[in-house]
Order: structure tokens, then sequence, then C-alpha cells
């Protein structure tokens, strides 16, 4: 019953994810941020991969395929390590495998890129209390 409770409760808290790292990211420029300090032919391939894997992260995240959107996630920020979208995308896909802390790292990026965010800030702070619920991260 209580496995059941927190199913349901993890899945809820995917789906209020997903559409708030959309708005946050449409109305923050996300989509497709690539470095435009650096020009030539290879930081364009570098960005247009960029931007392919972070649609495909974001397909695969909004398909529940978690293990996917990871992977798609960090080949992207392969691409573009300050991507702040994918990283949204990469903490709520953890979120969704229950990596709570993994995820709580991922999304606190965010929200320092952020900090007059204060909606974000709250949403992290509900991850990071359910990280907190789960049981202790065992060193490697």
């Amino acid at each position: 019953m209580k496995r059941q409770r927190i199913k349901i409760k993890l899945h809820r808290v995917v789906y209020w994810l997903l559409p708030l790292a959309c708005i946050i990211g449409l109305s923050h420029g996300w989509a497709g941020e690539v470095d435009s300090s650096t020009t030539g032919s290879s930081q364009e391939s570098s960005g247009e991969l960029y931007t392919s894997f972070l649609a495909r992260a974001q397909k695969a995240l909004n398909a529940d395929d978690f293990p996917l959107a990871v992977e798609l996630a960090d080949k992207a920020l392969t691409h573009q390590p300050g991507g702040m979208k994918v990283r949204w995308i990469k903490g709520v896909a953890l979120l969704g495998l229950k990596r709570y802390h993994e995820a709580v790292e991922q999304m606190q990026i965010v929200v320092a890129s952020q900090p007059e965010n204060k909606k974000l800030a709250d949403y992290v702070a509900k991850v990071r209390k359910m990280a907190a619920e789960q049981a202790p991260v065992r060193p490697k």
C-alpha cells in the first residue's frame, strides 16, 4: 500500500515538474542554447548536436523513458555544459528513476543560474525533501 502511494506521488511530481521546465525554459530562452562567443563549423555542428540531443531527451522524458532521457541529456551536456534546460530534463528523469539525490544536484545547478526565480527554488526544495526521505546515499 505504501509503495503504491509513493509511486503515485512520484508520478504526480514528475508530471508536475515537466511543464514547469517547459514554461521556465521558454521564458528564459533555454531552447537551443549555444555558446555564441565561439564560431566555426565545428561549433555549429556541436550546437546542432546539442539541440538534437536536447529534443530527443525531451521526447524520451515525455515517453517516461527515464534511462534514455538521462543518457541523451548527458550527451547534450558534452556539447553544451551550460545547458540549463537539459540539466532540468536530466534532473526530472533522475527523479523518475528515484535517484533523488542526483536529481537535486542537477536541479540545484539550474536554481543557482536563476537565483531570482523563487518558484523554481521552491520546487527544488520539495525534491530535496523527497531526497531526505529516501535512504541515505552510500559512499562509492
